[in-house]
This record gives structure tokens, sequence and C-alpha cells, in this order.
């Protein structure tokens, strides 16, 4: 089962962020892009997948991710205008560059990276004791 993330950008991800992200990890990696760039697949040199960038859409607004993706908060002065990317990295040995690559291109983006598998707690509604 692959590990999935959503990455929240203040751009629409492409091409040059997606370069610059592989070339900061320095080591080699591939970039195929498809959908007319719409889908990016990064892989080792040896066709080994990394990492999947799926479709980027216009996130529904800053209620709608408090609502799917409590406690994250998307950088100042981007919650307007988000776009919302799923990522998939692959589980094997390449997993820890994956996610290092997955980190570079939410970095090259200035957007902000969230683990579906452990994403942050909601702020506590709890009063103080």
């Amino acid at each position: 089962m692959p590990r999935e993330f959503v990455l929240l950008t203040p751009e629409m991800p492409g091409d040059a962020a997606f370069r610059s992200a592989a070339d900061a990890i320095g080591v080699p990696i591939a970039l195929h892009l498809d959908a007319g760039g719409l889908l990016a697949r990064f892989s080792t040199p040896e066709s080994d997948p990394l990492v999947t960038v799926l479709h980027p859409q216009r996130a529904p607004g800053p209620d709608e991710i408090a609502r799917i993706l409590p406690g994250v908060q998307p950088r100042p002065g981007t919650l307007e205008h988000v776009w919302w990317s799923d990522v998939v990295v692959p589980w094997g040995a390449a997993q820890q560059l994956a996610v290092r690559l997955a980190e570079a291109i939410a970095s090259a983006l200035g957007g902000t990276l969230v683990d579906l598998a452990s994403p942050p707690m909601p702020p506590s509604t709890d009063p103080a004791p």
C-alpha cells in the first residue's frame, strides 16, 4: 500500500518547481510529465517509482480544507488561492528518498506537505481546566 500525502501550494505545481525539487535532492531523479503536465512521475534512473503528483486542483477554500484536514494550516498568505495535489509515495527501499523529494517539492512551491498517515491534530476545543 502506498504512502499518501496532500500538497497544498500557493501556485499550481509544474515543471520548473518539479525540476528544482529534484535537483535539490542531489541524486539523479528522472521526471516524466503526462496529461499535459498535470501528472508528474518521478523515478530513479533504474525506473523505480519514487513520487507521483496527481492532477492539481484549486482547493475548495480554507473552511473546507479545515474540515477535510483538521489541524492543517496552509502557509500564511495562501489561504485564498490554494492548490491541492495528491501525492503518492510507494513503499519500498527508496521511500525515505521519495519522502525527501515530496518535501522538496513542497518547499520549492512555498507549500505544505501533509502526511495522511499522521496528519496534525486539530486544536482542542475543550475548555482549559
